[in-house]
């Protein structure tokens, strides 16, 4: 399965799911699963409501934005009805109507999608594989929740070309960049939104510099 930690992370996305007996619409779940009721939050805290099965042991955030990548991927590549019907194998004939409610309830999940999204970000979500790509500026989303903690992503040369990640001197939490680098190693290890972002963010903009921030011991010392 996808790693969708860097994903989850850069879009601060959070997963609410609890039992269901039946979904929305009121029909049922597919025979000998568990079914679910998901709320998936993002950073600004919009949420969207679906359904889910799944096994108890097995649920989770990752499993179930793998299942809607794939979805969405599948409504993309198909617009139409007969088409969508024609990938998934179903009747587009359909005389009982099946293919047309599960259809719906593919376009409606779509729509949820793009609300949370966005509707260019539901098709990056859609192929991305959980990999996700910075611009310059995303820094910026950041920047002062780093900065409350001691640390903080610096661009040292007017154009950019060489990115820190260093202790801020102002702040003066930690006793030199080494302990900040330390700082933001083990809050990433743990799950941190914040620090996973960090560290990728370098490893984007600066390879090199993010390979001695995350070796231990650190394979450079400042001012050596």
């Amino acid at each position: 399965m996808t790693d969708w930690k860097l994903y989850i992370a850069r879009h601060g996305l959070k997963l609410e799911a609890e039992p269901a007996s039946v979904r929305q619409d009121g029909s049922d779940f597919p025979q000998g699963s568990q079914g679910w009721r998901c709320r998936i939050f993002n950073a600004e805290g919009e949420c969207i409501l679906l359904d889910f099965f799944a096994n108890p042991e097995s649920m989770n955030l990752p499993l179930v934005l793998e299942a809607l990548a794939s979805d969405a991927a599948t409504m993309i590549n198909n617009r139409s009805f007969e088409d969508w019907c024609a990938e998934l194998g179903f009747d587009a004939v359909d005389e009982g109507g099946e293919s047309r409610r599960i259809f719906a309830l593919a376009e409606r999940q779509h729509k949820q999608l793009e609300a949370l999204f966005g509707s260019s970000g539901v098709e990056t979500f859609a192929f991305c594989n959980g990999e996700v790509e910075f611009e310059r500026e995303d820094w910026e989303e950041f920047s002062d929740q780093a900065e409350n903690e001691g640390w903080n992503i610096f661009e040292l040369t007017a154009d950019g070309s060489i990115i820190r990640l260093m202790a801020s001197d102002d702040a003066g939490v930690f006793h030199d960049d080494l302990q900040a680098w330390s700082h933001v190693r083990e809050k990433a290890a743990d799950g941190n939104r914040l620090h996973i972002v960090a560290l990728e963010y370098l490893r984007q903009f600066a390879p090199t510099h993010h390979a001695e921030v995350v070796s231990e011991p650190p394979s450079f010392a400042p001012g050596t």
